[in-house]
């Protein structure tokens, strides 16, 4: 009997082993999703940062244009209005 017992205890012993292993790839799978999921953000967000400093260039780039406009028409009126006065 004493045979049949010591042959359970391996047997279970091996298969806690197992499950400990089961258990452990699962985590490192798990921790691996994470990363990925973490990662694909990071990279979702860096993208969009981009995107918005990429808007952000062109809105200045509108509104210096819109300013150097302005000023040129406004030197234009001045000049024009100068010309009145001098004939």
């Amino acid at each position: 009997m004493s045979k049949f017992v010591d042959d359970l205890k391996k047997d279970i012993e091996g298969m806690e082993a197992r499950h400990e292993q089961h258990k452990e790839l699962r985590h490192e799978k798990h921790e691996e999703k994470k990363f990925a999921r973490e990662l694909k953000h990071q990279m979702k967000h860096e993208e969009h940062e981009k995107v918005k400093q990429g808007r952000k260039v062109a809105h200045e780039e509108k509104k210096e244009e819109r300013h150097a406009k302005h000023e040129e028409k406004k030197f234009e009126k001045e000049l024009k209005h100068q010309m009145k006065h001098e004939e």
